[in-house]
């Protein structure tokens, strides 16, 4: 997140489906970094 200069909070989740516990993180971007922010966690989640 610091190459788009951005904060994420991480708030702890519940599955409602199957009970697993699970974090949620919240980032406010602009349209313009939405790709950007999408990249990036694809790159993080291989």
């Amino acid at each position: 997140m610091k190459n788009l200069f951005r904060g994420v909070s991480a708030f702890k989740g519940l599955g409602m489906y199957i009970k697993e516990d699970k974090m949620v993180l919240y980032c406010v971007v602009s349209k313009r970094e939405i790709s950007i922010l999408t990249r990036l966690i694809e790159a993080e989640d291989k």
